[in-house]
């Protein structure tokens, strides 16, 4: 099996299990996750986070952006560029927002665009994860080519169901530092103690 037709295999897979998930189950495991993520150094510190609308079973950041609100932090969200690109905009609160072609809600034109360089921290959505950091996403690429040379501190956020074995890998396919569930945050084992003190 090739690597497109096994992401594709993993995306369907994943996707399921996410949708499965009760109300119940969805609203705990997003406080769950915003407690983790309060709690650690690098969001403490951080003035600009990057963050995306959940969608799809996704694990919702709803409390993570108002947290962020509440500590005068300023919340930025994907949108969607012609060509197959992305840029952030920062979301105030109160503030519209309008959907993309995939119905997607996105900070309004007229909101204040981010570079991505400049976020301080980055909250990725993903599909499927490894203990490894390797990522799976929805396959547009958005991420990846956002990512590649962005040097900033990407975290993967999912939910705990989420996590494989061993997932297909591209040349382009960027990986997490630390990926974060509601059971807490998951460090790729060939992390070196020195590197941590900038991680989660």
């Amino acid at each position: 099996m090739d690597t497109a037709v096994s992401k594709r295999a993993i995306r369907a897979d994943m996707r399921a299990r996410r949708r499965s998930l009760s109300d119940a189950a969805q609203r705990r495991h997003a406080l769950l996750l915003a407690g983790h993520i309060a709690r650690s150094q690098q969001f403490r510190r951080a003035r600009r986070v990057a963050m995306y609308w959940a969608c799809d079973g996704e694990i919702d950041l709803a409390p993570v952006m108002r947290l962020c609100w509440r500590r005068r932090k300023q919340v930025y969200l994907p949108r969607l560029l012609p060509g197959g690109s992305m840029e952030f905009a920062e979301l105030k609160p109160g503030k519209k927002t309008v959907r993309n072609r995939f119905g997607i809600p996105e900070p309004a034109l007229s909101a204040r665009k981010g570079q991505i360089y400049a976020m301080d921290l980055v909250l990725a959505p993903l599909v499927a994860f490894t203990r490894n950091g390797e990522r799976l996403g929805m396959g547009g690429g958005y991420y990846d080519r956002a990512l590649q040379r962005a040097g900033v501190c990407v975290v993967g956020v999912a939910h705990s169901c989420q996590q494989v074995e061993q997932l297909p890998r591209d040349p382009w396919d960027v990986a997490m530092k630390v990926v974060i569930t509601e059971k807490g945050a998951i460090r790729p084992p060939f992390l070196c103690v020195q590197t941590r003190k900038n991680l989660l």
